[in-house]
């Protein structure tokens, strides 16, 4: 009987010491969304996506554009894309063999994305891309700060509200901005709101900011 006892014990042994082995062991994970996302940022590279369906209940013209600001200057657009219309009729133009026979019109704009890289200390790459439609690229030249002339930029997403019924409607979509010198203690910041007000110009960073940029769309109404 002590001897069945002490062998099962010794097994016991055996398998703790095999799970302990066992369980100290690196195991590969999958590479999730954070991962991809936490790489980009180390890249300098800036992601932005924008759902343009709802648009699709009337047909608009759409065009998007790159606005500069700068305190003490008069605001001015440096890049104007017009996209055309954002459904069309299939007699419009060459069939579409992914569309089903019997549709009448195609969705031409349904989503927008933006990204920023970074190309170098004074420039920032911005790609405009409309899937089937255009991909396009936008050097923003940055401006330095202080006295040593360092590039301090950061990028803000606008509060997306419900539009009211317009024929025409302007969306400001990020804002792309320079920090500045905080006079009381010295340093660069950029801190405020996470989303820009874009009603509100005495928010703490539209009411700071030296030099940005304003990437948005503007759609205009076309009578069916």
């Amino acid at each position: 009987m002590k001897k069945g006892v002490g062998l099962v014990f010794i097994c016991l042994c055996l398998s703790a010491g095999l799970y302990a082995q066992d369980s100290l062991k690196v195991n590969a994970k999958q590479i999730g969304v954070e991962d991809i996302v936490d790489v980009l940022n180390v890249m300098h590279v800036k992601m932005f996506h924008f759902d343009l369906r709802p648009f699709l209940v009337d047909t608009y013209e759409v065009q998007v554009y790159v606005e500069e600001h700068e305190k003490g200057k008069v605001p001015k657009r440096v890049e104007q894309f017009r996209m055309g219309k954002n459904k069309e009729l299939l007699k419009d133009f060459w069939s579409d063999k992914d569309l089903p026979e019997d549709a009448e019109v195609r969705d031409k704009i349904t989503d927008l994305s933006l990204f920023l890289t970074g190309r170098n200390d004074s420039t920032t790459l911005l790609t405009i891309k409309i899937p089937n439609v255009m991909t396009t690229n936008v050097a923003l030249k940055l401006h330095p700060l202080g006295k040593d002339k360092v590039y301090f930029y950061e990028d803000r997403p606008y509060i997306l509200r419900n539009n009211p019924d317009a024929d025409s409607l302007n969306i400001p979509l990020i804002l792309y901005g320079s920090g500045w010198v905080d006079e009381q203690y010295g340093f660069m910041r950029f801190c405020g709101e996470r989303e820009i007000d874009g009603n509100n110009k005495n928010g703490m960073i539209l009411s700071n900011v030296p030099h940005y940029y304003v990437v948005g769309v503007e759609l205009y109404k076309k009578k069916e």
